[in-house]
């Protein structure tokens, strides 16, 4: 594990896996540590607009999954795998962190806050967890993974990354995306995530798994999402005990990036709370 400090005043912060895949994260502001983890379909810098937001009262960390940024890439693209990376980058910090993760990474974070005890509290954003979804959704979300994977297998990255956001995104959301160039930013991810589908055995977020939480976790939701990107913060908020639901008017799936400043808002009052220990 290393930190640096470049000549700009901004830190980079690398670990190596139990495997020999180097992870790195970026470093903001000075505090309680809060580790933001992208989704797959991410990279790092997805949180990167909530950091101003956070930077005056905690040091963030911005991490990088195994083949996105300057993280090294590996055969192995398993949730199981990018669970443990999580919880080795955490605990390389040396003191009590935040997880805080959206979408996939959502889900990530619950699955890294059950395998080390330096995490003490989490933040989850719309977690996307396929056990919750019914049929229908279920149904939905497998025709979305089929059209990015065909373009993809076409050699249309773009193209998939627009198709798969086209189906989670709002009008606005995806305005936005377009103007700054996101499709682009995030195509290469798409073998990645298509890997990752492929290799995972077992998502850690089953009943019994999530009940092994037992840290405070704030369940964040915008109220312009649709359904089936709403129901992990349901199922998760049914089988973890220490939970905080929340609901942030005007906003979509997207919101970390998009529009980030009402996402940091309900994380800095969670973490204010006299409950939660930082």
């Amino acid at each position: 594990m290393s930190t640096e400090t470049p000549t700009n005043k901004e830190q980079i912060h690398r670990i190596t896996t139990d495997d020999g895949t180097k992870i790195v994260g970026h470093v903001y502001g000075e505090g309680p540590a809060l580790v933001f983890v992208p989704s797959p379909l991410g990279v790092e810098a997805t949180w990167k607009p909530i950091v101003p937001f956070l930077s005056d009262r905690f040091t963030c960390y911005t991490m990088s999954l195994r083949g996105r940024g300057q993280s090294e890439d590996h055969a192995n693209q398993s949730t199981e795998r990018h669970v443990q990376d999580i919880a080795t980058f955490v605990e390389s910090i040396g003191e009590p962190v935040t997880l805080v993760g959206e979408s996939g990474g959502g889900s990530l974070v619950l699955g890294a806050a059950q395998h080390t005890t330096a995490v003490n509290a989490v933040v989850s954003y719309e977690p996307f967890i396929s056990e919750a979804l019914d049929e229908e959704e279920t149904a939905e979300f497998g025709e979305l993974s089929e059209r990015m994977a065909t373009l993809a297998g076409e050699g249309r990255l773009i193209d998939a990354t627009r198709a798969f956001f086209e189906g989670v995104a709002t009008d606005e959301e995806m305005g936005a995306m377009t103007d700054s160039n996101e499709f682009q930013k995030l195509a290469p991810t798409i073998p990645l995530v298509l890997k990752q589908f492929e290799q995972t055995e077992a998502p850690p977020t089953d009943p019994s798994s999530l009940a092994k939480i037992t840290v405070p976790t704030l369940l964040l939701k915008g109220g312009r999402s649709r359904p089936l990107l709403r129901t992990g913060v349901t199922y998760v908020a049914e089988h973890v005990a220490d939970t905080r639901v929340r609901e942030i008017a005007d906003i979509g799936h997207l919101a970390p990036t998009v529009s980030p400043e009402p996402v940091a808002d309900q994380i800095g009052e969670f973490l204010a709370d006299e409950q939660v220990s930082i």
